[in-house]
């Protein structure tokens, strides 16, 4: 029954648990709804592909881990975005207070912080990851 598919979702996630369901008919539309990340495939049902965050147009499941893949990419990305946003202020905040830092090197080491960032973050831009999609496979 689709109410007991959200109740299940529902406890899962109350556990602490991070949800993906992969649904493709009318009474999955309230399980995808209710989880983290939902996916449903070409040639579902309308309302299924509309609640859908992401849809597989080849029809079946294949991509899926490399779905996986992608997501583990973008955690790590996202990640060292962080680190390199934040690392910067201790080393400041220490120049400053204790080396009697100037100007010229806190910018300096303020725009080498953002610089690293900025790096990071386009570096799937500049190496896009090898891809393990058929674009010529017929569906």
């Amino acid at each position: 029954m689709p109410e007991h598919k959200a109740k299940e979702i529902e406890r899962l996630q109350d556990e602490g648990k991070s949800v993906c369901f992969v649904g493709d008919g009318i009474n999955d539309a309230i399980a995808l709804k209710h989880a983290h990340v939902s996916v449903s495939l070409r040639g579902a049902s309308t309302l299924a592909s509309d609640t859908a965050q992401i849809v597989f147009m080849d029809g079946s499941l294949q991509q899926l881990p490399r779905l996986f893949e992608l997501a583990d990419a973008l955690k790590h990305n996202m990640k060292g975005n962080l680190i390199s946003l934040i690392a910067p202020a201790p080393i400041l905040l220490g120049g400053i207070y204790l080396l009697n830092f100037r100007l010229y090197e806190t910018f300096a080491i303020g725009v080498t912080g953002f610089l690293l960032s900025f790096a990071n973050a386009m570096w799937p831009a500049i190496h896009p990851p090898a891809t393990s999609f058929d674009m010529d496979a017929s569906p």
